[in-house]
């Protein structure tokens, strides 16, 4: 039996036949079109070559078309004096001819013509006088960094045809033409058979959020390069370069599944430029330091281009055909379009598929089905979110086909949208831009557990997910008062004025090295430093200072960066910091404590395509001890900011990491700052956001500003988040009292520093004691055989070694590093050393530097002498004073030495810089030196300036080295601080704040960084196996003798101590977890004193000088012992103190996994005093009950 109507089962037949027919011809049509898609970034000629398509295939402009231009070449040549202008006064450039001044005000004017009139006379004479003007000459040099159009000179050098009353623009006058493109521009060409369809899409930032609608059924892409653009920054981010925003983009396109089938074409633009600008400005000095063809070479450096572009295809089986053009020159490009019509013609006839998106029974399949699940998949995305912590990158079939095996619900076509959704969402809200397409290779998943893993799917869930962030608290602010009027501003705050305002407008700058005050465990000199800091900064305009540097801890003992931090002992690094915070908000100044967290080792540190960032994979118990320890102190100080670090956490980037943002920094330490981005160390927008980072620098170009707004309004960012996010930025500004008598941002501090500007002199009197001081504590005297120190007036003193003197060139520029530096025996010019910033790992580094004394480590918190003293320096005077002849030798390893040497004075270095860890603990040339010294001089000192831990085993033992000092990284007070110390001016009161040991193996597997295995090859593993025990905790549980153990360091008196007593706090609460509300810095009975501990110490010699007495407890189920107090009493001769030290819940706690609180155990604690962590000659016991 039938139901139905048979009218209705006719008619339906009939659309069926409709659509089946409407399908065909639509099959018919597009089997005769080629679809050409034009892209690339800004600048790049694009548009050119839809002229050039026009001149060559479609019977070129008509005479009305071209009038059309001719608005275009007047704004051209008005615009580009525009910048020229703003480029004068910034460089600080005048006129040549004073009467210019008027031009340019002419200039500045806005004067609209029609096509039909001829350009404005008025114009003529004034454009001819700027354009010889030596200053607009001048200016225009520099025009690559203002993005300058290069086409200035074509209309200047023939102003008199653009101004006659005739003129019409030729055809190379639009060529030359720069309209920026804007949306999308469909043009059709018909050759023969086949039509060509292009497309052309405006390739600046803002616009690149359209070219998706492009995407679909693509035959080939031309994607088009300005070659010239290698030194020119971006029309809409000057910081930006062109050749390196092409690359990114390059590498996002290139590999995307939308163009899988699609024939890819290079078109490297503007030879015509790169032909004459390389010879004299090298692409080397433009921080590609990788090419080593000859300088001026346009055919070598192409192919290095060409090479680098084709590298970051990741399909080896998908040809890339390159092409060396000049848009502008029409028989050039006839010829290479010519071959491309063959290529694209070819690739439209291989990839003809059903386009209409449609199977024979209706459904829709493919990228259709995509789209039409698109706005389930965005409102799904929350509770993606909540399934783990997931931050997608990458949008390709093979992906989501590992991902369904990991998480079931993406079987379904829900599920499948869902990851569409986050891959859109994810970079700002919907297809907010190409900065993260996809740029995985596909390949084989985890099936093969032996196999190379080619995405990060196999990663997922490693972080777990804490969400939501949450919002500040005025309980914790510090100051009620900021947080409301803070919160009162932002009340009346649209939203595109909220996320306007996270683009900062502040003034960062960098701190100075903390050698010298880590080595002096002082305290007080360490808050007097940061006074002097802060209030030198403030005079600047800093709104925020980048530091203190409390990550890296030090776990990776060659680490780069580890002289910018306090210590590798999280109780001395938390101290310091602690005091360092105080110092400088105290002044008025932000702190930015950095780096959140785990971020131990240089290499890897940075993504690099197709190899991701190092993973640091911390358990917890260790992330709470010691990595998280030192943030504790800085959140109970009041830090103001947090800077998140370039590395993964457990697979997931520092900076949308929700568990280690959301989790540990804003709810377990109860953070009421806000967080900011290391620089560019920003990977995605909503996952950013969602995840608890605030503010992205350099600025949040690629993810946030509109795609920020965007991802609001579709409910992806809840407005909340975003105002929080304001909130906590306006309520650090308020409470640091910068909206009342601040100086302007950065005033004072230019770029370059060797250019003009205005000067503002922030230097106090009063700090140089304190630099001084620093300098002399910073010294750490660990050999002094027979009293060999103090000097006592010799006879003749000789020197040795690179080390002692100052550099040949001195620049006041910051960054650590002068024009050229020499390592071993090898020059090694800036633009090597830029290498290293671009993560250049196949680099050879030294461990030494040749170019004057060691003051400072290397990279972007490397400070810059103002009046540096060398060591020899300041020997030449004391020897003028004194009558003492002096001899020296700076250049050999083989000096000759003078038998009759009172004393021979040997300087090193070991050097350590950001973006790579160090090769070595030792070098073979300096320790050579030394003992090529040693052997011909009885009394032999030497004097190190190291930046990290140096060994010294090949040569410390020799009968002739009677003392040997750390000098670590003195500053400019170097010679004064040494020859008050050599001379016995100064006592050595300084301690090392890590273990000296013996070998480099006896470090264990944290002695060098870890380097990615062949299956981690694109994402690299550092595991955290240790555990705490690095550096004397890893030593005392081996039992391993040290060189030199942690904490130690001599003095010209001898000290003893005594009479030590442990006493608990009596109605002290020991129950097992602390109690209470969070706040800033955890609950605040982390912080209650539950023990006190006190010790005699003497000075038993003839010398006044300062003993740093160091308490160490051994906590049950930890390390032997760990530092949880220090005191510095300066003690004149034969008198003593009594130090007292205040032992907290916090530090007789462990982390307890289980119940994920400090928890404080019942049992017996060992107690320890003494003048480092192997001399520790008072034993005492603690009994805890819970």
């Amino acid at each position: 039996m039938c139901f139905g109507s048979r009218e209705k089962d006719n008619s339906g037949a009939a659309r069926t036949r409709e659509l089946d027919r409407v399908i065909r011809q639509d099959e018919k049509r597009m089997a005769k079109e080629v679809k050409l898609l034009l892209l690339g970034a800004g600048e790049s000629g694009k548009s050119t070559v839809l002229k050039q398509m026009k001149l060559i295939y479609a019977q070129g402009f008509s005479k009305n078309e071209k009038l059309e231009w001719k608005p275009v070449v007047f704004n051209n040549v008005v615009q580009s004096f525009r910048l020229i202008f703003e480029a004068m006064k910034e460089i600080d450039v005048s006129f040549e001819n004073p009467e210019n001044e008027k031009h340019m005000e002419l200039m500045l004017v806005d004067n609209e013509i029609n096509a039909s009139d001829p350009l404005p006379l008025e114009y003529l004479a004034p454009i001819k006088s700027l354009w010889v003007d030596k200053g607009v000459k001048q200016a225009i040099e520099k025009g690559n960094e203002f993005a300058l159009h290069d086409n200035l000179a074509y209309f200047c050098d023939d102003v008199d045809r653009l101004w006659s009353e005739a003129y019409i623009p030729t055809d190379q006058d639009l060529l030359r033409s720069r309209l920026r493109t804007t949306g999308i521009t469909e043009t059709v060409f018909d050759l023969g058979q086949l039509t060509y369809r292009m497309f052309d899409v405006g390739g600046q930032r803002s616009e690149r959020k359209k070219w998706i609608h492009c995407f679909e059924n693509v035959n080939c892409l031309l994607f088009l390069v300005a070659i010239s653009g290698y030194d020119q920054c971006l029309v809409e981010d000057r910081d930006g370069n062109q050749m390196n925003e092409a690359l990114m983009l390059w590498e996002s396109i290139a590999n995307s599944h939308w163009f899988t089938k699609s024939a890819l074409i290079l078109f490297l633009n503007k030879m015509d430029l790169f032909k004459e600008k390389i010879a004299r400005s090298p692409i080397t000095a433009h921080g590609f330091t990788d090419y080593h063809g000859p300088a001026d070479d346009w055919k070598s450096a192409s192919k290095y281009f060409l090479d680098k572009f084709r590298a970051l295809n990741r399909n080896m089986e998908k040809e890339i055909y390159g092409h060396l053009t000049n848009a502008t020159d029409t028989n050039l490009l006839k010829i290479t379009m010519g071959s491309i019509r063959v290529r694209s013609a070819r690739a439209a006839s291989s990839a003809r598929t059903d386009a209409s998106g449609l199977r024979p029974d209706g459904t829709l399949v493919g990228r259709a089905r995509e789209f039409a699940d698109m706005s389930e998949a965005q409102r799904s995305l929350r509770d993606y979110y909540k399934e783990d912590d997931v931050h997608v990158r990458e949008q390709k079939p093979s992906l989501i086909e590992r991902l369904r095996n990991r998480f079931p619900f993406l079987g379904t076509k829900r599920g499948i949208a869902v990851v569409v959704a986050v891959v859109l969402l994810i970079i700002g809200g919907g297809l907010a831009g190409l900065a993260a397409l996809p740029r995985g290779n596909g390949g084989r998943g985890d099936s093969d557990p032996d196999g190379l893993i080619e995405d990060d799917a196999h990663f997922y869930g490693q972080s777990p997910a804490v969400y939501p962030s949450p919002e500040m608290e005025v309980s914790g602010s510090g100051s009620s008062d900021a947080f409301t009027r803070a919160k009162t501003l932002v009340g009346r705050m649209t939203l595109e004025e909220k996320v306007a305002s996270l683009l900062s407008k502040s003034c960062f700058s960098l701190g100075h090295r903390v050698d010298s005050v880590k080595s002096s465990w002082n305290r007080n000199l360490t808050l007097h430093r940061a006074r002097a800091m802060g209030g030198e900064f403030r005079k600047k305009g800093v709104n925020v200072l980048l530091g203190p540097s409390v990550g890296p801890v030090g776990r990776v003992v060659r680490g780069g960066r580890n002289w910018e931090s306090f210590s590798v002992d999280p109780y001395l690094a938390g101290a310091l910091t602690s005091e360092t915070i105080r110092g400088v908000q105290g002044a008025g100044v932000i702190t930015s404590t950095k780096h959140f967290i785990a971020n131990e080792q240089e290499t890897h540190r940075m993504q690099k395509m197709p190899r991701e960032a190092v993973s640091s994979n911390v358990d917890d118990r260790t992330m709470h001890e010691l990595y998280l320890w030192p943030f504790y102190d800085a959140v109970k100080a009041g830090t103001g900011n947090v800077m998140c670090s370039y590395q993964r956490i457990n697979n997931s980037y520092g900076c949308q990491n929700s568990k280690s943002l959301n989790g540990l920094l804003k709810t377990e330490l109860g953070f009421q700052g806000w967080v900011v981005s290391d620089w560019d160390a920003q990977h995605a927008g909503t996952a950013a956001a969602l995840a608890g980072m605030d503010v992205a620098m350099p600025v949040p170009r690629d993810f946030w500003g509109d795609r920020l707004v965007e991802a609001v309004r579709n409910g992806s960012v809840s407005e909340a988040r975003v105002t929080d996010m304001v909130v906590r930025v306006l309520a650090s500004w308020y409470r640091m009292g910068q909206d009342e008598d601040f100086p302007a941002p950065g005033v004072g501090m230019p770029k370059d520093m060797r250019e003009p500007h205005r000067i503002v002199d922030a230097r106090n009197s009063s700090s140089r004691q304190v630099l001084l001081d620093g300098a002399v504590e910073g010294h750490v005297l660990v050999k002094n055989v027979n009293r060999t120190l103090p000097l006592r007036e010799p006879r003749l003193l000789s020197v040795f070694g690179y080390s002692a003197r100052a550099a040949d060139e001195q620049t006041g520029q910051g960054g650590g590093f002068p024009d050229s530096l020499t390592f071993g025996a090898q020059p090694i010019s800036w633009q090597e050393v830029e290498a290293g910033f671009t993560m250049n790992e196949d680099f050879d580094w030294s461990d030494i530097g040749f170019n004057g004394t060691l003051i400072s480590g290397g990279g972007s918190g490397a400070p810059a002498a103002s009046a540096l003293i060398s060591p020899m320096d300041a020997l030449k005077a004391q020897a003028d004073k004194d009558g003492t002849a002096l001899q020296w030798g700076f250049t050999r390893g083989d000096p000759s030495v003078h038998p009759a040497s009172d004393a021979c004075l040997v300087f090193g270095n070991a050097w350590a810089s950001e973006s790579y860890d160090r090769p070595g603990l030792y070098d073979n040339y300096t320790d050579g030196l030394i003992l090529h010294v040693a052997q011909r001089c009885a009394s032999t000192i030497v004097v190190l300036h190291n930046a990290g831990p140096r060994l010294v085993d090949q040569w410390i033992d020799h009968a002739n080295i009677t003392a040997v000092l750390f000098a670590h990284l003195p500053g400019q007070a170097s010679g004064t601080a040494l020859t008050a110390l050599l001379y016995g001016r100064a006592n050595p009161s300084g301690k090392l704040p890590y273990t000296v040991a013996r070998n480099e193996s006896d470090y264990g597997a944290v002695a060098s960084p870890d380097l990615p295995d062949t299956r981690h090859k694109n994402f690299p593993q550092s595991n955290f196996t240790e555990g705490v025990y690095i550096d004397y905790r890893h030593f005392d549980r081996e039992e391993r003798a040290p060189r030199f153990p942690f904490g130690f360091g001599l003095s010209y008196t001898t000290f003893a101590y005594g009479n030590l007593t442990v006493t608990p706090v009596r109605n002290a609460s020991t129950r097992a977890f602390a109690a209470g509300q969070t706040r800033e810095g955890g609950p605040p009975a982390l912080w209650d004193v539950v023990a006190r501990v006190s010790a005699d110490v003497a000075n038993t010699g003839s010398v006044d000088g300062a003993e740093v007495a160091q308490l160490y407890v051994g906590i049950p189920s930890g390390p032997v012992r760990q530092l949880r107090g220090f005191e510095k009493p300066v003690l004149a001769a034969g008198s003593a103190a009594r130090v007292e030290f205040a032992l907290t819940r916090r530090d007789l706690s462990i982390w307890d996994v289980e119940a994920q609180g400090w928890r404080l155990q019942d049992g017996t604690y060992g107690v320890w005093v003494g003048g480092n962590s192997r001399d520790l000659p008072l034993r005492g016991n603690l009994t805890v009950v819970n």
